[in-house]
């Protein structure tokens, strides 16, 4: 697939606990439960544009939706807690009719997602997390604020993220994945260390049931190795890795990325026969 020429998907907005939430969503008349994709920092719904493009033959309705303080959405600062972001996904979800549904985060996505779980355990069909986030609080070397204000520069933040994504071509949808970076508020960028660094749910994401799996690419430098290991286990079950691929995996390989979800939804409807 081309993402030289690969038109960016229509965004819609839903009001939503004070937000006002963007989102791009393909197979809406589709039966079944709905899958939601959640993106990671410096980041917003167009990384996971590549994917939806792959599931749009699934017959699976998808929702990629930009996080508060980023893309697309508007509305007030928060504290931007791992709880305060899964609230809002459950109220995207309400507000979209999905009671239930299936779940993929990226990156920070991946945190979200595991707390959406934890919390509400009932609502939550099947869990993917792509270059799972850290479950034992932020290590301290990436706790640096001053790093956070230095990549509102865009040639600094397109700098910083192409490491992260050693196999994703620098084409015209990286330009746009990079803008997408630049519109996240640096209160956004600020207040997710402290987030990040105080939510440890480490050995309590046993308790989860659901159909799940853990993707980590082997050139994943930020959460790849044995931090994937750790959340593989806590969550017990196997680590799936992609050999020379990063921690931009729905960027760099989104047919395997796709394939992973479908697999996964398909575990799910066994699982509930």
């Amino acid at each position: 697939m081309s993402t030289e020429t690969t038109p960016p998907f229509p965004v819609s907005f839903v009001e939503a606990r004070g937000l006002r939430i963007a989102y791009a969503e393909i197979n809406a008349d589709a039966a079944g439960l709905p899958l939601f994709l959640v993106h990671g920092n410096w980041s917003s719904h167009v990384w996971w544009e590549l994917v939806l493009r792959e599931l749009e033959g699934s017959k699976v309705r998808t929702i990629a939706y930009d996080l508060r303080g980023r893309g697309d959405t508007t509305g007030p600062d928060n504290d931007y807690r791992i709880a305060d972001h899964a609230a809002d996904l459950f109220a995207l979800a309400d507000a979209l009719g999905a009671p239930v549904f299936h779940l993929a985060g990226h990156s920070l996505g991946s945190a979200i997602a595991f707390e959406a779980v934890l919390e509400r355990p009932e609502r939550i069909a099947s869990l993917a997390a792509f270059a799972p986030s850290w479950i034992d609080g932020l290590p301290a070397v990436f706790n640096q604020p001053h790093q956070q204000h230095a990549l509102k520069n865009r040639a600094v933040l397109d700098r910083a993220l192409a490491p992260l994504a050693p196999s994703a071509p620098k084409d015209a949808l990286w330009a746009r994945c990079v803008d997408a970076g630049m519109q996240q508020s640096v209160i956004a960028a600020e207040r997710n260390l402290a987030a990040l660094t105080e939510w440890a749910p480490g050995d309590a994401l046993r308790v989860v049931n659901v159909p799940r799996v853990v993707v980590s690419g082997t050139l994943d430098v930020l959460t790849g190795g044995s931090n994937a290991r750790r959340v593989a286990d806590a969550l017990c079950t196997d680590l799936i890795v992609y050999e020379d691929v990063g921690h931009c995996m729905p960027l760099e390989v989104p047919r395997r990325c796709a394939e992973q979800l479908q697999s996964l939804l398909l575990a799910s409807s066994s699982a509930d026969v």
